[in-house]
């Protein structure tokens, strides 16, 4: 798609207009918003890239492992947050996605949460348009497209008011979802829009796009990958195992990497390495149908009625044109990774917003569609129904309270006492002074992302205590050098935690003191500088997640 090109500026200027007004619109009405855990472990990541010193060490040519223990080396910080088997290897298919903000914060001098927020919120904007090229793909496949001044502007007009969604717009400054559903989006488009498919090397590039797709986002890898397995297998309505394999092929040769750190894990791994994925202790009849009940509520409630509505037209359309659309087998994909994974069933807020889209195209294709019909009464139906959908996203879309009574966690874990955290990391700078330890990640990464200076300066040791007392339990010489390098603490210093309860960080810091990571002498002084609840547990949604600021005199 030439944007440059006059009769494409012509034929998508209502669509362009749209995706410009809703970027600079969702970015002045959600630039306010406070980072969750994700997107604060994700903006933290990109300023590791940022602030590195160096590419890589040239120490790995004598030893690969040396890259475990090169700090400050771009390629470590770029790799090392994948290296986590706890959670499945999922950051591993975000470096692309990790590596576009990188390249953003190149070109813009904004303050990090803005940048996130701002390459997030454009990815989504840019996607509109690539999922109006896929609208008009099906229409012309359909024979439904016309290509005159009038139908062109009908079917933008159609387009731009089903997408306004307020699940689309309060989703949007959330992050790598965003980024990983644009190259989503483009991967089907380049494959509906059949490039390169006289090439005899067609499958070969469909491979490679899908495999580097992959990388923006683990989901985009879960629905692309069976989906064009399914394709090339049965290429024409018949079996055809050449260009499976040809396609199988690419995709390993780019992947094998990964996947030796994902057997190798798996192999020395406990029993319950994937327990978290597939599902908790015994899986009985009615934990599948709760998931399958659960996935039809939440498609239902996040796209709206009138969505659902335009959803079922399409598909009386396909069957009556006697026409068949691939994109509807993404969708019985996501549906069926849902009843296996029970990773989508907990994150179904990121997980859904694939379909989500999907679900939305197609039901513009079948709006379009009994609007193209000659009975003038039919026209009315699709008219009314959008107007009435229009001012149903519009009035939640202006008062966020009203998110609550749609989706109550979407509400709550994003959405509520934005700035309260933030106000509590103010507190914390104007003590001014050098001696902090962090007790996790979690807190650690919060006050990185809104100052990194900060804690580069003015805290004895950049390792959090949670992750010594882990090193601790492990055998393995990236465990045994990190306890080797760390510099006992034998002063006094304040705790920075947040965390549910606080037994937690003192259990772990009476572990270091019995291990002589922590001078004996070490102890707690209460109350606490700073005792405030700041969030909501992204699982549980209970308001229970507090910030603690805690003086421990050695």
């Amino acid at each position: 798609m030439n944007l440059l090109n006059k009769d494409t500026i012509i034929n998508n200027w209502l669509v362009i207009l749209f995706s410009i007004i809703a970027f600079f619109y969702s970015f002045n009405s959600l630039i306010y918003i406070t980072p969750h855990h994700d997107q604060t472990f994700h903006i933290n990541w990109y300023q590791n890239l940022k602030f590195a010193d160096h590419f890589i060490t040239f120490e790995i040519f004598s030893d690969i492992k040396n890259i475990m223990y090169d700090e400050k080396g771009f390629i470590h910080e770029l790799l090392k947050p994948g290296s986590n088997p706890v959670d499945y290897h999922a950051y591993l298919f975000q470096i692309n996605s990790i590596l576009t903000v990188y390249f953003f914060s190149i070109i813009f001098n904004f303050q990090p949460v803005e940048l996130y927020i701002f390459v997030s919120i454009l990815f989504c904007s840019l996607s509109l348009i690539v999922n109006y090229r896929i609208l008009i793909v099906i229409l012309k496949q359909t024979n439904i497209y016309k290509s005159t001044f009038l139908n062109n502007l009908i079917y933008q007009s159609v387009f731009c008011c089903l997408n306004i969604s307020f699940y689309k717009f309060y989703f949007s400054p959330l992050g790598h979802h965003n980024i990983g559903y644009f190259f989503f989006s483009l991967t089907l488009l380049i494959y509906l829009n059949n490039f390169f498919i006289n090439n005899k090397n067609y499958v070969y590039y469909i491979g490679a796009i899908v495999s580097v797709a992959s990388f923006f986002q683990i989901t985009v890898a879960l629905l692309l990958l069976p989906f064009f397995s399914i394709v090339f297998l049965f290429r024409n309505l018949k079996f055809n195992w050449i260009d499976f394999f040809k396609y199988f092929l690419i995709c390993l040769l780019i992947f094998f990497p990964y996947l030796y750190i994902i057997v190798n894990d798996f192999i020395n791994s406990s029993s319950n390495f994937f327990t978290n994925l597939v599902g908790n202790g015994d899986i009985e009849i009615s934990f599948f149908i709760e998931k399958i009940l659960f996935w039809f509520k939440k498609l239902y409630t996040l796209s709206s009625p009138v969505i659902v509505i335009g959803f079922i037209l399409s598909i009386l359309a396909c069957y009556k044109l006697k026409k068949y659309n691939s994109l509807y087998l993404i969708i019985l994909i996501h549906f069926l990774i849902n009843l296996l994974l029970s990773i989508f069933f907990i994150s179904y807020l990121r997980n859904m917003y694939y379909v989500f889209n999907i679900i939305i195209i197609l039901s513009i294709f079948g709006f379009i569609y009994i609007l193209n019909l000659k009975n003038y009464l039919y026209k009315l139906i699709p008219i009314f129904l959008i107007v009435i959908n229009l001012f149903y996203h519009l009035q939640i879309i202006s008062d966020v309270k009203k998110l609550k009574e749609i989706d109550k966690i979407f509400y709550q874990i994003y959405f509520e006492n934005t700035g309260e955290i933030k106000k509590h990391i103010e507190q914390v700078k104007s003590l001014k002074r050098k001696n902090f330890v962090f007790f996790s990640d979690l807190s650690k990464n919060y006050f990185k992302v809104y100052d990194y200076k900060f804690v580069e300066n003015n805290f004895i040791t950049k390792k959090p205590i949670l992750n010594l007392s882990n090193h601790i339990d492990k055998k393995k010489q990236y465990s045994i050098n990190s306890l080797k390098k760390f510099k006992k603490i034998n002063q006094d210093f304040l705790l920075i935690s947040i965390t549910r309860d606080f037994s937690y960080p003192l259990s772990k810091i009476k572990k270091l003191k019995d291990n002589n990571l922590i001078n004996e002498n070490c102890k707690i002084k209460l109350p606490h500088i700073i005792e405030k609840k700041v969030f909501r547990d992204s699982v549980s949604g209970e308001y229970d997640m507090s910030l603690f600021l805690t003086n421990v005199n050695c």
